[in-house]
């Protein structure tokens, strides 16, 4: 399945409020995260660091999932918020764990699991950044 098609049934099925946005996914040169978004004019884009073309679409899932959780709460924030995510690491921290939570809640918790355990295996580092596996295997229980 194409990275386009992954995100309009994502939006389609739990992200009712981004119907009305035009978000644009595509692999990309990324060399230090797997996935990335941010806005240019009135358009969102995701990219996707273009070593995943060849992984298990699940793991693809639930790292746009994460990036389209991140858009949503974006478009509730002020220029504060964005400030605050740059510059201060706490922030950072709690932000990317509710982001984690809302994929969870927004149903795509088997996918984000698919993701961090790919995760784990590569080199790139994400220290201290969202939920951890074993939390997220904890909240299986209770929320899948």
């Amino acid at each position: 399945m194409n990275l386009q098609e992954i995100t309009s049934l994502i939006v389609l099925k739990a992200f009712p409020d981004l119907l009305q946005e035009r978000i644009h996914t595509e692999y990309a040169l990324l060399e230090d995260s797997f996935f990335e978004y941010g806005i240019l004019g009135k358009d969102y884009f995701i990219e996707v660091k273009k070593s995943l073309e060849t992984v298990d679409d699940q793991i693809v899932i639930g790292g746009i999932a994460h990036e389209l959780c991140h858009i949503a709460r974006d478009k509730k924030k002020g220029f504060f918020d964005s400030f605050l995510y740059k510059h201060n690491k706490y922030y950072r921290y709690m932000d990317e764990r509710q982001t984690d939570l809302d994929v969870v809640l927004r149903g795509y918790g088997k996918n984000l699991m698919a993701f961090l355990k790919f995760r784990e295996t590569q080199t790139l580092s994400y220290e201290n950044e969202g939920i951890t596996l074993i939390e997220l295997e904890k909240l299986r229980y209770t929320r899948w």
